[in-house]
């Protein structure tokens, strides 16, 4: 099964919703250990943007919980987690670390 997302379907308005559902779709792939799940984030960097001191505290803790889950993720053999961004330097130095595997693809001739 595929699950495709934009970072902004998943940046929910109110506090421990975004975790939540990252969470719902976790668990989700783990009930169905004979299928190969595939989550697909577009525009990742708006759901992990750098940690700053200007940072919102709500970003700050929900960045927090998905890097636990993302480092969860090595539980859920089934599940591929795929993230795609054009702001690479805009994003959270600990999520990129927890990423398996980065490829660059550039522009189309």
């Amino acid at each position: 099964t595929t699950t495709p997302l934009a970072a902004g379907e998943l940046n929910r308005p109110y506090v421990g919703e975004t975790e939540k559902l990252l969470i719902d779709i976790m668990y989700r792939a783990n009930t169905i250990p004979y299928l190969i799940c595939a989550m697909t984030i577009d525009e990742i960097d708006g759901l992990v943007p750098k940690r700053d001191n200007n940072a919102q505290q709500s970003k700050v803790d929900g960045i927090s919980v998905l890097l636990s889950h993302i480092e969860g993720v090595k539980n859920i053999p089934n599940l591929i987690v795929f993230g795609a961004t054009n702001r690479r330097n805009m994003m959270d130095e600990a999520f990129l670390r927890r990423m398996q595997a980065k490829c660059f693809v550039g522009r189309p001739s």
